[in-house]
């Protein structure tokens, strides 16, 4: 009955839209009516079949897609690039949800393809990377013209349309933090695209030296004990200035050739210092997290909270989002004012970090200048307060990020979780992160506007408690 739908579909798709000509050309592998229909789109420009290692959602079709998208969708004629997604499929009578990615996508998506809601719902899987990350970069990458919000909505909402033919039925978006704010915006200009929206640690942060960010990991993240400790250990990092421990990292960081003087400055230090205290809470559960002690010797504390430098860590994949942030998605700085008096009579200057928040290199620092939070303060101010469209927003208390979530929504449709044990991720089957309760009450959210659970095998998954190991290569510091 399965293949009689399918090619029912595929003959149905050719007069929807798709390319005349349904057959598979003699370059393209025969395989499913499915996967000749997906061909056959007119947008698609090449389909790669995926055999992963692992296939805990037992999808049935397994894809990498490109699709030909315009580099402005304002102005067509501007030439266009190759956007990279994942089609995972499990039956045009599933919904579908998107993973709506604000980077790159991973080889690990096609090593073992997992979303929790996804496979809670039995639900078909689509992944897009994020224009100017990854394969999905224009002809001039480091143009960073068409790199903003409204492009990037435009871009799935294209994607949206050319495969909706394939899976008519609803469509749930979610991601977590860039990812998250990615899908909440396509609900902004999109906001028929989908059914649902489910947006974990989706920070929205209106302006370019946004302190409530900071302010909350300070007052806010963690027990008091923790908090208390925190500034025992920023006080001890900061003592003596550039004579103290920053002094022996220039040792150290010398010794093993990994010294930039010109980068690696006593302003980088102390905002380095910080932004380990702001993965610590965003990256380890209650459970399992623990401070160093006061008295950890010099060294040690050295490469615990500088460790991404020693383990040589790249970061470079992540610039485009500091493009971004730049123009308009704004960015979380460290409230430095309680730490005033270790900091007075050092070469420490707020204003320079104030200045290039968003790390931009001296090329492209003529950015800011181009800063607008125009669409950040709409969202905020009028469509997530007033929006009929559901969105459940799901933050951790711990999370620094969470105070950068919004301060009103619509009630009547929309939900805000805080949740007590989690961390800044979306993996709800993790029972270390998320209590079957909190999981349940994100199912049920969808579940009031998706009827899902019709269908057995997504009944028997939404009810099963699992847990499957998600590497945290998808997130980034602050």
């Amino acid at each position: 009955m399965r293949k009689l739908a399918l090619f029912a579909l595929a003959a149905t798709l050719m007069l929807m839209g798709c390319k005349k000509d349904n057959l598979p050309t003699p370059d393209e592998p025969t395989g499913s009516a499915f996967g000749r229909a997906l061909r056959s789109i007119d947008i698609v420009s090449r389909v790669d079949t995926i055999v992963p290692e692992e296939n805990p959602n037992e999808f049935t079709e397994l894809y990498e897609v490109f699709f030909t998208q315009p580099v402005d969708h304002r102005n067509p004629s501007a030439g266009t690039f190759e956007q990279k997604a994942y089609v995972f499929y499990v039956d045009s009578d599933r919904p579908t949800v998107l993973y709506t990615c604000g980077y790159t996508l991973y080889e690990r998506f096609r090593k073992k393809p997992f979303v929790d809601i996804a496979y809670n719902m039995n639900a078909n899987l689509v992944m897009v990377e994020h224009r100017y990350f990854g394969d999905s970069k224009p002809a001039s990458p480091t143009d960073w013209t068409y790199l903003d919000m409204t492009q990037a909505a435009a871009d799935h909402h294209t994607i949206i349309q050319a495969l909706k033919p394939l899976m008519p039925r609803e469509w749930v978006s979610t991601g977590t933090s860039k990812d998250g704010m990615t899908s909440v915006y396509l609900r902004y200009f999109y906001p028929d695209d989908i059914t649902v929206t489910t947006a974990f640690c989706a920070p929205f942060t209106p302006s370019l030296t946004h302190l409530p960010v900071g302010r909350y990991m300070q007052e806010e993240s963690g027990t008091p004990e923790e908090r208390s400790q925190m500034r025992a250990l920023m006080e001890r990092l900061l003592q003596d200035g550039e004579n103290g421990i920053y002094a022996r990292f220039v040792e150290l960081a010398e010794e093993n050739n990994i010294f930039k003087p010109e980068e690696q400055t006593y302003n980088w230090y102390v905002d380095n210092c910080f932004d380990w205290f702001f993965s610590y809470f965003s990256y380890q559960t209650p459970a399992t997290r623990q401070l160093p002690a006061l008295d950890t010797p010099a060294d040690e504390l050295i490469r615990t909270v500088l460790s991404d430098l020693f383990e040589n860590v790249d970061y470079s994949w992540t610039y485009p989002y500091y493009i971004q942030a730049a123009k308009e998605l704004g960015r979380p700085v460290v409230d430095f004012e309680p730490y005033n008096d270790l900091l007075e009579d050092t070469s420490f200057n707020i204003d320079e970090i104030m200045e290039n928040s968003c790390y931009l290199k001296p090329e492209d620092r003529w950015i800011y200048a181009t800063y607008s939070n125009a669409l950040i303060v709409d969202m905020l101010n009028r469509f997530i307060p007033n929006t009929t469209c559901p969105i459940l927003f799901v933050y951790a208390k711990d999370d620094p990020w969470t105070g950068a979530r919004p301060d009103r929504i619509n009630e009547q449709y929309s939900k805000l979780i805080i949740n007590p044990m989690g961390i800044h991720n979306h993996d709800i089957n993790n029972g270390e992160h998320f209590s079957l309760e909190m999981k349940q009450d994100i199912m049920d959210f969808i579940a009031r506007f998706v009827p899902y659970g019709n269908d057995p095998v997504a009944a028997k998954r939404a009810s099963y408690s699992h847990t499957f190991e998600m590497d945290d290569s998808f997130m980034i510091r602050r």
